[in-house]
């Protein structure tokens, strides 16, 4: 609903050619070079030139180049996929151990693995997440809840296949709320305004100003997924003061009791992750310090915490991101439970 915006930082970015394409950048010389050894540092993007993933790495290459020792050289290699599974399995594969190797992905890949989609091959626990951005989720509905008699099912923006909307479709079921998948919608904002959608989840960048355009459209928040923090998204804490959270609508049996509640927790968390920066976990020592200090100069860097404000993002701290990262790796009893429910929900098996 909104697009991406490119922004420079303190060196200038070149547009990438291809899909498939390699990007070095020379910190120290703003230029470009061929693609040299192959151990110069390498960052990963899980997802194609025009994913919100490719769009980030392109944002923070840079900056994350100027921490980098040796020169500053950066190769940024992109992968896969929208939803980032290929090049996720290729990192756990393939990620050489010295630390000369960096992945960029966003949260909702840990999706295919809750699912059992044959693709994943990854674990998270081979990962060592340096750097993670969060957002702001929120259910809007038509009506909000206190509809006492809707006149048919909720028609949410939702596709069969695993992705971040089925955070809000599990989450219309644990509320008994009826509700219906309805994909293939090109644009929410419009179909909502035509009144053939009743819910939309909103996510990503910018949460404030898509939930302001689909109030303005006949919308309101519902509830959120639970992380409405101001410290570095305060307009977002302000458009959701009063919005409770998922979490506080159910009752304490049903939190602890309904393993779909688990799952949803998992989903959740892996949606409201929008990006992470990972390294191979057994990476060198200093590699992983180069890294860190790459990530926290990157963090600080003035262009980057405008762009990261302006999209209404949280910057998470390292124990919030094993925190998150943790959240999103479902037990095998969600996992199960979030297999059959998308089974029986929406008629979807894995390959």
């Amino acid at each position: 609903m909104t697009a991406d915006r490119g922004i420079l930082t303190r060196r200038v970015l070149l547009q990438c050619a291809a899909a498939a394409g390699t990007m070095v950048l020379g910190a120290a010389r703003g230029e470009t070079a061929l693609v040299g050894p192959e151990n110069d540092p390498t960052l990963f993007a899980a997802g194609p030139v025009g994913s919100e993933t490719g769009a980030w790495a392109r944002l923070l290459l840079a900056s994350l180049a100027g921490g980098m020792p040796s020169g500053g050289l950066l190769k940024l290699r992109y992968s896969g996929g929208q939803d980032g599974v290929t090049v996720a399995n290729q990192f756990d594969a393939r990620a050489m151990a010295d630390g000369s190797q960096a992945l960029l992905f966003p949260g909702c890949v840990a999706l295919a693995l809750m699912a059992g989609d044959g693709r994943a091959q990854f674990d998270f626990g081979h990962f060592l997440p340096l750097l993670a951005l969060a957002s702001t989720d929120v259910v809007m509905l038509r009506g909000g809840l206190n509809v006492p008699h809707r006149p048919g099912p909720v028609r949410l923006v939702c596709g069969t296949a695993p992705q971040p909307e089925h955070t809000a479709l599990l989450a219309l079921d644990l509320l008994q709320i009826d509700a219906v998948a309805v994909p293939h919608v090109a644009d929410p904002l419009d179909a909502v305004r035509a009144g053939t959608v009743d819910a939309v989840f909103v996510r990503g960048s910018d949460v404030p100003g898509k939930v302001a355009a689909l109030a303005e459209a006949g919308l309101e928040p519902a509830f959120t997924t639970g992380l409405v923090d101001a410290r570095v998204a305060p307009q977002a804490a302000r458009a959701l003061r009063d919005v409770p959270d998922l979490l506080s609508l159910l009752a304490p049996a049903q939190r602890t009791e309904d393993t779909r509640v688990a799952a949803w927790r998992a989903v959740a968390a892996a949606s409201a992750l929008d990006l992470v920066l990972a390294l191979p976990r057994l990476s060198t020592a200093s590699s992983v310090a180069n890294w860190r200090r790459a990530c926290r100069e990157t963090m600080g860097d003035d262009a980057i915490e405008r762009e990261v404000y302006s999209r209404a993002l949280l910057v998470l701290s390292e124990q919030e991101i094993a925190m998150a990262m943790q959240a999103m790796r479902a037990d095998a009893p969600a996992q199960l439970t979030f297999r059959r429910w998308l089974a029986d929900r929406l008629n979807w098996r894995p390959a």
